[in-house]
Order: structure tokens, then sequence, then C-alpha cells
């Protein structure tokens, strides 16, 4: 019986090393995923886009004098929902901008899973320019600049 006993609780040793190194695993692969993000091509997220870097293409659309900050979220839904549905959450790289004339611009890119990691590759998830509490949903990102420079980006 006391072999028995040593025996289960090496295997749940084993099992839950093996558990905390897909965890490890996972986090340092989305510890990289902003970089990573960052360095896709434009074109790889649009096919309309240039061949640059997203986050060159991103700064030279929302302009010089504007207040880029990058990092991982959860990608737009409720966490709560997706947990719930999935037993995960999806993780993007958020770049959001903030623009001089005080109008701000969101972007998300999917990279994976918080559970997970990185999956597949990156893709563009949602896009929105926010001004004084109105909202333009920016649904590909080839309409973005055309979105910033018409109407204030609110049509």
């Amino acid at each position: 019986m006391r072999n028995r006993l040593v025996l289960i609780a090496c295997a749940l040793s084993l099992l839950t090393l093996s558990l905390l190194g897909q965890t490890k695993s996972s986090e340092n692969a989305l510890a990289n995923a902003v970089a990573d993000t960052q360095r896709t091509l434009a074109s790889d997220l649009d096919a309309e886009l240039p061949k640059v870097p997203v986050a060159d293409w991103f700064e030279r659309v929302v302009g010089p004098d504007a207040g880029i900050v990058w990092q991982l979220s959860q990608c737009g839904e409720r966490g709560e929902d997706s947990l719930y549905a999935t037993g995960d959450i999806r993780a993007c790289v958020e770049a959001n901008a903030m623009l001089p004339d005080d109008r701000r611009v969101i972007l998300e890119i999917a990279v994976g899973t918080f559970k997970r990691g990185i999956v597949g590759w990156p893709s563009f998830d949602f896009g929105v320019i926010e001004q004084g509490g109105e909202l333009c949903p920016v649904k590909r990102l080839r309409d973005l600049p055309k979105r910033l420079s018409s109407n204030g980006g609110l049509e």
C-alpha cells in the first residue's frame, strides 16, 4: 500500500512539473509576442499594405507626434465569456496611440491564447478610433489611414 501511494505521489509530481513546464513555455512565448508582432510585416496582416514592419507602418499612419504604447492584452471579448466557452483567453498584442488632436487609435492583433501561448500567425482582430466618446470601428487595417484623414475618423 505504501509503495502504491509513493507511485501515485510521484506520478502527480511529474504531471504537475509537466503542466508547469507547458505554462512556462507559453509565458516565454507570450513575453516575446509584442516584439515579434511589431516586426510582423503589415502586408502579412492585410495584403494591400506595404511590406514593412507593422510598428513602422502604424507610426507613419498615426504620425510622429502620437504617443504609442504596445502591450499584450486579452482580445476584445470579455475574459470570463471566453474562459467559460473555451477554457482559455485569446491573447492580442495591442497598439494604443494617442494623437495630438486627442483622438485615440487602438489596434488588436491576435497572437494566440494565454494558456497555449503563440498559436498560428498573427492576425488583425480589431481596430477603433475614439474621439470625444464616439467610436469608429476599423474593420481592415488598410482602412485606417483613410478613416483618420476623413471627418476625424468618425463616420
